[in-house]
Parts: C-alpha cells; structure tokens; sequence
C-alpha cells in the first residue's frame, strides 16, 4: 500500500491519474472505466475548483454510475432531473439524522471523526447532485447562485432588514419585488447590476461564493439567526418548494420531454439556488470546505 500511494503522490502533480484510474478499474470485469476529465484535482487543488468545474465531474460521475447499472446513457440529457431532487431529498434526510439532539449518535456528533466525515460525505454528495440537476436541464448553477444573492440583495435591503429575520413581503412597499412580481434571475443585467459587491469576475471559485454569501449575512446582522439546526431546516424548507416544481411532471425520458418554459426555468434555477446557498451556509458554520467535499467525493 505504502508502494501505492507513493506512485498516486508522484503523479498528483503531473496531472495524469487516468491511467492508473483505469487499472482500478479494470480489475473487475462488471465496472466500466471511469476517468473523469480533471481526475488530477485532489484534495489540494479542491479549495480552488470553479462550480463548472465540479460540475463537469459530477456529470461524469452520475453517467458512469448509471452505466454501470444498465442504463443506456451517453450525455447528460439523459438525466432525470426528478432523480437527482430524490437523492438530494434521501442525503438531506441522512444530514437531519446528525443534527437530531434526540439521536443518541449526533449527542456524540463533535467528538466523533467518523461522524464529522460523515457529514462532510453528505455534504459533498447534495452538492454534487444539486450541480448535476441544474445541467440537466441547462442551468448554470454557479450563475443561478450569483443572481440570486443578487436578487436576494434587493428583496432585503441592509438599512431595511438589518437584525431582523423578516419575510421580503415585508419589504415589499419600499423595494417593489412581490411574490409575483420582480423576481426573474434569468434578466440579464440581474447580476451585473443588482447587488455591487457580486460580478462574475469576482467569483471564481466556490469558496469565492461562500464568502459573498457570508458578507451578505454579516452586512444584515443575520448571523445571530445563523445556528447549523436553523440552516438545515431553512435548506429543508427550500428542497420542498424545489420539488413542488416537479411533483406533477412526471418522469421523462429526456430533459427536452419537459419542455420547460422560461418562467418554469426561471422559478426552478432559482431553488436550486436557494438549496445550494443554504448549504454553502451549512458548510461555513460547520467550517466544511465544500469544494473538497465534493471532490473527495469523486475521487473516492
């Protein structure tokens, strides 16, 4: 074993772990090769993976899996996009369980290393799954998110909302954004020009996107709202308004079969956004780094 991560470390740096990936995996006659496009991102490049970077490797993680159990699949078009709310929904529930005081193992939560993987795995998985959804259905989930706090910077204002944990209806005599109204994040000057301190050039990272969700809550004093348990129910919350969207669809046998329209889109970009910024929230009150969360996950 010694011998064999002494050849993973000598390749780490040269960008070419394909070959020995698919000696991996050709040592069982019922897997299919797997070698992700960048396999060479391991855990010390993770901290500075883009959203489409992991994006693209969670795609070609989901493709191989689905290979592998029979499934005749070439691109990411063939993905439900139901499948990935169904995993998403089961790994939150599998978080719940480690934040649940009643559950003699989360009592044990902070001393346990295997538990404080545990969660990092969930973690790492629901933001795999919530990057695979919004590419099926031709969503860029790092710019979803971008508008979004964007969006989410004029529904609550900081001289307005600051110290209060109100609902942006509250809000809405003076920023004019109702439940129907004023809220599209597909427009495009939605990110150039809503929120001053969030540009594309700025975020370049996921970790980019951590920070500027931590400043939009430092600026309107949330944080004394901001507990793990809190958070959690707030993802949970969002999850279930993310799934409405898909309740009565039914499942189709490609994204196109949906025949999305834009304000469906729209409406769907945006819970994946509030899934995802909720959890990008959990990991930094956890002191989780998603990004190597999700790769590890990949890598693994």
């Amino acid at each position: 074993s010694s011998l064999f991560m002494g050849i993973i470390l000598s390749f780490n740096h040269t960008g070419n772990l394909n070959w020995i990936t698919a000696i991996l995996m050709t040592s069982s006659t019922t897997v299919s090769s797997f070698s992700p496009s960048t396999s060479h991102i391991v855990a010390s490049d993770a901290s500075h993976a883009s959203f489409e970077q992991i994006t693209d490797r969670a795609v070609d993680l989901r493709l191989h899996q689905k290979r592998n159990a029979g499934k005749q699949i070439s691109s990411i078009s063939g993905i439900n996009p139901r499948d990935e709310i169904f995993c998403i929904t089961a790994l939150v529930g599998d978080l719940s369980k480690l934040f649940d005081e009643s559950n003699a193992a989360s009592k044990k939560f902070s001393n346990d290393i295997n538990l404080e993987q545990e969660k990092l795995e969930i973690c790492g998985r629901i933001f795999l799954s919530c990057c695979i959804l919004a590419k099926s259905i031709d969503l860029d989930i790092g710019k979803c998110c971008l508008a979004k706090v964007a969006l989410n910077s004029r529904k609550y204002p900081i001289e307005l909302s600051k110290g209060k944990p109100l609902s942006y209806t509250a809000y809405s005599g003076q920023t004019g954004i109702y439940k129907n109204e004023g809220q599209s994040i597909l427009s495009s000057d939605t990110v150039t020009t809503s929120y001053s301190e969030v540009r594309d050039g700025d975020v370049e990272t996921v970790a980019d996107f951590m920070l500027i969700v931590r400043k939009f809550v430092e600026d309107r004093n949330w944080a004394q709202f901001h507990t793990p348990r809190n958070i959690l129910l707030a993802l949970i919350g969002e999850l279930g308004e993310l799934a409405e969207l898909f309740q009565w669809l039914g499942d189709k046998t490609c994204i196109q079969d949906y025949n999305l329209e834009r304000d469906k889109r729209d409406k769907i970009g945006q819970e994946i956004a509030d899934v995802t910024i909720y959890l990008v929230r959990l990991c930094d009150l956890s002191e989780i780094d998603i990004s190597n969360a999700a790769m590890s996950v990949i890598v693994n």
